[in-house]
């Protein structure tokens, strides 16, 4: 009796100027021993110490490293790994952020979802913070077309505390997390490189649903990211206020644009008042991001000019 083929996984991982968190991710997953399993990390211009580091510490597995040279933020580096995995002729992608770890078996969740769902084009599970590892910061998702971006449903709940919707559908899909049908995707890319960081996932998942596609949550699936939940800063703060306004203009039309494009406005002109004196960092990051979306300065605009987390104090 023939045993039934498990579906190709390709996934990538995006390194920038940290290798160490990348190589724990890729232990993490390989881990897994699931297969078959393409794994690619892509650098995105590491200075060169980190980037040795990356290439000895994946010396003798299996897993492809792709150097751009540059950076190409996170929508480049990623429809550049994507090309790359598709000569592999994979049916799904899984994105991974390179800050996170997995639990051995996440991965057989995500796929029996999908499996089992010809109308679905992607599926994320629960993702958690490390080392707080019973505190959400993804539990499904929704797109909300008047604030023009994706809100996580339990943000910082205990999972205890939150009642088990087993698998549900969902609007919003972490780029955190998601695997994606290869089929549903364009041959070309996988991110639309004008956002180039941050707002990326909420339009992808636009997108497929417009295509007629389903996004799931599988809870059952379950992984950590190293992250904390931050204040503002400036480099996230640009990226974030022009692609949501980016956002409007190339998912929404009419009255729907209109209302989405006049909250984002208001409420981030209303910050920059009060950041004038306070925060000038953050009030010149947000202006920036609106004056360059009228511009049309998209993609790396003015972003990287920007720190990416707050000052030493």
């Amino acid at each position: 009796m023939e045993t039934m083929r498990s579906p190709r996984i390709g996934c990538i991982f995006l390194n920038y100027n940290s290798t160490d968190d990348t190589l724990g991710a890729v232990e993490s997953l390989l881990r897994t021993q699931y297969e078959p399993l393409d794994v690619l990390v892509v650098d995105n211009g590491s200075d060169e110490r980190w980037l040795s580091k990356l290439r000895h510490g994946l010396a003798g597995t299996n897993v492809q490293i792709l150097e751009m040279g540059r950076n190409l933020g996170f929508t480049g580096g990623n429809n550049a790994g994507y090309r790359v995995l598709l000569q592999q002729h994979p049916d799904y992608i899984l994105l991974l952020n390179n800050d996170t770890y997995v639990e051995p078996n996440f991965l057989g969740p995500l796929v029996e979802a999908l499996e089992g769902d010809p109308g679905a084009a992607a599926a994320s599970g629960l993702i958690c913070y490390f080392p707080e590892t019973e505190r959400i910061w993804y539990a499904g998702g929704r797109f909300v077309p008047w604030r023009a971006t994706g809100i996580v449903d339990d943000l910082d709940h205990n999972v205890a505390s939150v009642p088990d919707r087993g698998l549900s559908e969902v609007t919003f899909v972490s780029g955190c997390l998601s695997l994606v049908r290869a089929s549903a995707l364009s041959p070309e890319a996988i991110y639309d490189d004008r956002f180039f960081l941050y707002v990326d996932d909420t339009e992808l998942s636009t997108r497929l649903i417009r295509q007629g596609f389903r996004l799931l949550y599988v809870p059952s699936s379950r992984i950590y990211h190293k992250t904390i939940h931050r204040n503002e800063t400036a480099r996230p703060l640009y990226y974030t206020v022009r692609n949501r306004l980016l956002l409007t203009r190339i998912v929404m039309s009419g009255p729907q644009a209109i209302v989405a494009r006049m909250y984002v406005l208001i409420t981030t002109l209303l910050k920059c008042v009060t950041w004038r004196i306070s925060q000038p960092l953050l009030a010149r990051a947000a202006w920036w991001g609106i004056v360059d979306f009228y511009r049309n300065r998209l993609c790396e605009g003015r972003g990287m000019q920007l720190p990416r987390s707050k000052p030493a104090s």
